[in-house]
């Protein structure tokens, strides 16, 4: 004969062996989602995510600027803002991302980091302040916005402070070195 088999619908689970009746399906509570059909169990709603409804089928993610480490979250409440000096640039994320160097995150919430400005630098992660990109020094130049690290100038250039691009030496003059500062070396 024909084996007669429940099926819960999405959004639900039953726990009871031998039901017979969709009576016997339960909503997945709140904090928790049942994505698939025919659970015995529901599942936690994950880091980045809140399960705010009973029957949840997926967790909804934590908007952009937004982040949640806690699993089984169930208001959009437990989506903490991102911290000043790290940046959350995708929809759920479970931990904030650092600033990253050659950038800094001067706000909380922050979505994309901002660019250290061209002519400066800045080696650190996690930076928080415009303060934080370091002027290029003598010797070097920081050729694009969020340069992480400074470039030596090559032998036939110099570079003042805060150059962006090399400076060709003189006509009739000659350069050997790298990371020269003014045209008089």
């Amino acid at each position: 004969g024909l084996i007669n088999f429940l099926s819960c619908p999405l959004g639900s689970f039953n726990n009871v062996s031998g039901s017979t009746s969709l009576k016997d399906c339960t909503l997945c509570p709140i904090g928790n989602f049942c994505p698939y059909e025919n659970m015995t169990s529901y599942i936690q709603c994950s880091t980045g995510n809140y399960c705010p409804y009973d029957g949840m089928i997926v967790p909804i993610k934590c908007y952009l600027g937004k982040y949640n480490p806690s699993i089984g979250s169930k208001s959009e409440n437990d989506c903490i803002p991102c911290p000043i000096g790290t940046f959350c640039n995708v929809e759920g994320l479970a931990i904030p991302n650092p600033c990253s160097q050659g950038y800094y995150c001067p706000s909380e919430e922050l979505v994309n980091p901002v660019f250290c400005p061209s002519g400066t630098y800045n080696l650190n992660t996690s930076s928080t302040s415009i303060k934080d990109c370091l002027i290029c020094q003598l010797g070097y130049y920081c050729p694009y916005a969020g340069t992480p690290q400074p470039t030596i100038c090559p032998q036939g250039t110099y570079c003042p402070e805060g150059s962006i691009t090399t400076s060709l030496c003189p006509v009739g003059t000659y350069n050997d070195k790298t990371g020269l500062q003014n045209e008089e070396q």
